[in-house]
């Protein structure tokens, strides 16, 4: 099964690299996902206000990486 096509808007850390915030769009519904170093991440969906599932958060995680997004991007 192929990935979600993801867009990635903006993506931000805190300068201790501990905290991440993404933005995005993911198969044309709009997204923000967090993450930190001790915790996996999680997006939720403008459209719905849902989270969401482990497929959508891996492709998001996955154009994260390819960004060099930090902090190092943990996927549940």
């Amino acid at each position: 099964m192929a990935m979600p096509k993801v867009t990635i808007t903006k993506h931000w850390h805190d300068g201790s690299e501990t905290i991440g915030y993404a933005e995005g769009e993911l198969s044309g519904r709009e997204f923000t996902a967090s993450w930190a170093t001790w915790c996996p991440i999680g997006a939720l969906f403008y459209d719905t206000w849902l989270d969401s599932t482990g497929t959508q958060d891996k492709a998001i995680a996955n154009a994260l990486k390819k960004l060099n997004a930090v902090p190092a991007i943990q996927v549940a």
